[in-house]
């Protein structure tokens, strides 16, 4: 086989070309759960504060993971952690191409690696993609792990979906809670029960916006106890999805009311928590009541059953659980 002139070795070096390198050849040296890793250290280098000031220090001096004999000890870590990290930092085209699509498919075991080990690290780059990237992936992530890797990984926006993925659910147990500790436990009992206090506000001196759950919207014109919106699963502005226990609001309330407990609202003044647009758009109630009220659309009036200022779940939320939903936002800031 004729090799090129520049792979000849007697070619000239003048006709060797220069090749720039994605590899330096500088090696790191880990050890985690007995095993050795010699990964490229400038990949490291770069985007961990923690390990580029490893390499500041004078070239005389001796620094761990400079060879096979001199590893970084990973103690208490895990090697799958670690490995999933590196899938990330180190692609190949065999985790990266996935038929004609160009991505990094990770699982979610693998992917909570990365994200513990990017946050231990200051990886702030792979920390924001592996939050991503988990954020994503389906099936979700249940309400309790995520508050639960949220305290782990100080993920502020984690947290407060967790909460309040927790407060629209039709019911949640103690047994469901204990995982998350007692006080924790507690106040989300505390909110969930205080959400169902509910009232009428006193329209001669309260103001908007007004809440109440999509279950307590019933007909204007009866008594009848069903709710009007059990069909409707979703916002049909943003497509939030909707049970049972979804807030929604209103700015304006009519005077009067038909039952003690419930107020008076137009239907097209329903707002999306989430949008602030109609959830219902151009959507018909139907009411099976005794009123005869068939099709019941934007001009009629609804009752909904208010929640009270200080059971308003929101903000008993912020109450709660605000100083800590800000303090792990302000990590990544």
């Amino acid at each position: 086989m004729d090799l090129p002139a520049a792979f000849h070795p007697n070619s000239s070096m003048e006709n060797v070309a220069r090749v720039d390198s994605f590899y330096s050849g500088r090696i790191l040296w880990f050890k985690v759960e007995g095993f050795l890793f010699a990964v490229g250290r400038d990949e490291f280098a770069a985007l961990s504060d923690v390990f580029a000031g490893m390499y500041l220090l004078p070239s005389n001096e001796a620094v761990d993971g400079r060879d096979e004999s001199h590893p970084i000890m990973l103690e208490g870590y895990l090697k799958a952690d670690f490995r999933s990290l590196l899938k990330v930092m180190y692609p190949t085209s065999r985790t990266l191409i996935l038929g004609e699509e160009l991505r990094l498919d990770l699982c979610k075991d693998e992917w909570i690696g990365v994200l513990k080990l990017s946050t231990i690290w200051n990886m702030s780059t792979i920390r924001q993609y592996a939050i991503s990237r988990l954020s994503k992936i389906e099936p979700s992530i249940p309400n309790i792990e995520k508050i639960q890797l949220a305290r782990a990984h100080r993920v502020g926006r984690w947290l407060e979906e967790g909460v309040k993925g927790l407060l629209e659910l039709g019911s949640v147990t103690l047994s469901d809670l204990e995982v998350l500790g007692w006080k924790t436990a507690a106040v989300i009992c505390h909110i969930r029960e205080s959400s169902n206090s509910k009232g009428r506000p006193d329209t001669e001196s309260s103001t908007g916006p007004y809440r109440f759950r999509l279950d307590s919207i019933k007909c204007g014109y009866c008594t009848a106890t069903c709710s009007l919106a059990e069909k409707h699963p979703e916002c049909g502005n943003c497509h939030v999805p909707f049970n049972n226990a979804r807030m929604l609001r209103c700015q304006t309330i009519a005077r009067g009311s038909v039952e003690a407990d419930s107020t008076w609202i137009l239907t097209n003044s329903i707002q999306c928590i989430d949008c602030s647009a109609n959830p219902f758009g151009e959507s018909s109630f139907n009411c099976h009541g005794t009123c005869g009220f068939t099709r019941m659309n934007s001009a009629h009036k609804v009752r909904v059953s208010i929640v009270l200022p200080n059971g308003d779940p929101h903000a008993l939320v912020e109450d709660y659980f605000g100083e800590e939903i800000k303090e792990y936002k302000l990590h990544d800031v």
